[in-house]
């Protein structure tokens, strides 16, 4: 009995912190991605975000304007959601996306 309650009370905690880390991270990065613009140097970005949790290289000349100038793409996922960053070659932000069940 006293295993199953030690059992009950842990797991209520694992959640618990489940539950609130995915919330701060969901916040901090849906203010990160509100407050940003056209330009902005990706050196910023990460030291408001940190690392992102996938970096897509994105150098394809046969494309439109926004893929050939795009050199790479961040992505913060949380949960069943993403918001991604395209940089350019100088590494300033050119575009951002939000997807919600990828």
């Amino acid at each position: 009995m006293f295993t199953s309650a030690v059992s009950a009370v842990l797991l209520v905690a694992f959640v618990s912190f489940a539950v609130w880390s995915n919330f701060t991270k969901r916040t901090k990065i849906e203010q990160a991605f509100a407050a940003t613009e056209t330009g902005r140097p990706k050196k910023e970005l990460i030291k408001e975000l940190g690392a992102p949790d996938e970096i897509e290289f994105c150098r394809k000349p046969d494309v439109g304007p926004l893929e050939r100038s795009c050199e790479e793409k961040y992505w913060y996922k949380v949960f069943i959601a993403r918001w991604g960053f395209t940089f350019d070659k100088n590494g300033a932000v050119i575009h951002k996306a939000h997807n919600v069940s990828y």
